[in-house]
């Protein structure tokens, strides 16, 4: 939730989506969450239940336990050593690891105030290395982490080349004890993390899918939305200063017709020296008045009435003429 209210949530998963959808899925967070633990309870049981029945048939049953043995132990040993081998060689024989720039200037520090105090007593001496210890300590963690493993160059590049070509063929005929260890740990996390609707089972791009999922997250964006504190406040205020504007217009009410006449006459006067000085400075806002408009129809109309009497003029100096 205070992810949330800090905005810290994937826009685009909830842009994708209409506001209606994402009401109709918050209705079923509830339902969905009772529902969930009580039946993830129960498939916990029966698994676990399933689990110890195996185990007990392979107890009374040593000849099965035999055979499974005879299958799957040699492809585990295989795939152990494999991994041993592969472990050891990256750790002692491909990999080195750099020492970072941070490092590396300490230790001339270090190098630099040992040459300087060469004739001062080892008790000088110690507090000095003790002092430089404890600044270098003040480093999160995680620069030491990325000082550490993420900062490494390979080396024996042919050497590691070749071995990348010939696992690869382990890996194709191995790859079968993988798929069983894949099996089962989904398996047991499908189990374990059944009643919670806040982890998805099946993966970032598939969340759509799960429905509880989506019930959690369209309930936590909409409870986010309507408790956001600051949005609260802001509102808060807001409606604070309406109350006050409304009193404000009741005790004016109150006033004298006198002194509410003059508050016109005073308001009439400013907002017209306003419109003074914005059509003053903005001159093409002329042309958008209803007065200037009527100033126009009415030299159209005049020039409309003047042509027309001139026209008659003329219609009656050529019938003059004629008689």
């Amino acid at each position: 939730m205070l992810d949330y209210y800090r905005g810290k949530y994937e826009k685009k998963k909830f842009d994708s989506v209409s506001s209606s959808s994402i009401l109709q899925r918050s209705f079923h967070y509830s339902g969905y969450q009772v529902g969930y633990l009580a039946y993830g309870f129960v498939i916990i049981n029966y698994a676990i239940f399933i689990i110890c029945l195996i185990f007990k048939i392979l107890f009374i049953h040593p000849l099965l336990i035999k055979i499974v043995l005879k299958i799957l132990a040699p492809l585990f040993i295989l795939f152990a050593l494999k991994h041993i081998i592969v472990y050891c060689l990256t750790k002692y024989f491909f990999l080195r690891i750099i020492r970072s720039h941070r490092n590396l200037r300490q230790n001339i520090e270090h190098q630099q105030k040992n040459n300087q105090q060469q004739d001062i007593y080892n008790e000088r001496q110690d507090q000095a290395i003790y002092v430089d210890s404890s600044a270098s300590s003040t480093s999160s963690t995680d620069d030491d982490y990325y000082d550490e493993s993420h900062l490494f160059t390979l080396e024996n590049r042919h050497a590691y080349f070749l071995f990348v070509y010939f696992n690869f063929f382990f890996d194709c005929f191995l790859g079968i004890i993988s798929c069983i260890l894949r099996l089962l740990k989904s398996s047991i996390a499908l189990a374990l993390y059944m009643p919670r609707l806040d982890y998805s089972i099946f993966g970032r791009s598939l969340e759509g899918i799960d429905n509880g999922y989506t019930a959690y997250t369209s309930y936590i964006y909409v409870e986010a939305m309507h408790t956001h504190p600051i949005l609260i406040t802001f509102t808060q205020i807001i409606y604070m200063n309406i109350l006050d504007k409304r009193r404000r217009d009741k005790q004016f009410l109150l006033i004298d017709e006198k002194q509410i006449i003059e508050q016109n006459k005073r308001k009439s006067i400013r907002f017209r020296w306003f419109l003074l000085i914005t059509l003053m400075n903005n001159l093409s806002l002329i042309s958008t008045r209803r007065y200037h408009r009527k100033m126009i129809i009415n030299n159209q109309k005049i020039n409309h009435r003047t042509s027309s009497d001139s026209s008659l003029s003329n219609r009656t100096i050529t019938i003059d003429m004629c008689q």
